[in-house]
């Protein structure tokens, strides 16, 4: 998952069905969560398969109407397609299904664990008018991400060298002062030992 600002792209295996048959594809579904990603009230979809590519726009209303058919409120709505529209999730099945107008409507299941019931999430998508731009508008936001992910990698791998140098001069620091401490302590072990034979002598 490539993640960037209100935004995030993933990448899953859909079932496809078209024609009764089903065909296992892969998709790229780039997720606009918007005023922000913690705290949407709206989003926007992007999928591509590298060659077709469909839009769809969740608005407030949609979420809003999408909340009273589940009973639920709007923000566990949202929390719920954010989880399982940025993440994906073991035992999720997600699923591209042809239409009678030749769009695609593209589906998964939310386990309510409350109710224990099965709910579906259903998103008519639109045809986009150029798919060579969404494609690649979701190569480039995966990029994006892909080069800030290097750059933060490469900080913390920076930062953790760092941490191993001051560890290694700690440790060398702590292993210097034992040596001067052992030197201390048999220096007044010795003098120690001359003042007792003095004295034996006298």
């Amino acid at each position: 998952m490539a993640g960037l600002d209100n935004g995030t792209c993933i990448r899953l295996e859909v079932l496809e069905e078209l024609d009764m048959s089903t065909v296992k594809r892969t998709l790229f579904v780039k997720s606009v969560w918007e005023p922000t990603r913690l705290s949407p009230t709206s989003f926007s979809l992007a999928i591509s398969d590298g060659h077709r590519a469909w839009t769809f726009e969740g608005s407030e209303t949609f979420v809003k109407k999408r909340a009273e058919v589940w009973d639920k409120n709007v923000s566990w709505v949202m929390d719920k397609l954010k989880l399982l529209l940025t993440v994906v999730q073991p035992g999720i099945a997600y699923h591209l299904t042809g239409m009678l107008d030749n769009h695609r409507k593209f589906s998964f299941e939310i386990q309510d664990m409350e109710t224990n019931l099965s709910l579906t999430a259903n998103f008519s998508l639109v045809d986009a008018s150029d798919p060579e731009i969404v494609t690649r508008d979701l190569l480039g936001f995966l990029l994006h991400g892909n080069e800030i992910l290097t750059v933060d990698y490469v900080k913390k791998c920076r930062s953790f060298d760092q941490v191993l140098a001051e560890n290694k001069a700690l440790s060398e620091q702590n292993k210097r002062f034992a040596h001067e401490k052992k030197q201390f302590e048999q220096a007044v072990y010795k003098k120690a030992l001359t003042l007792q034979f003095l004295w034996c002598l006298d």
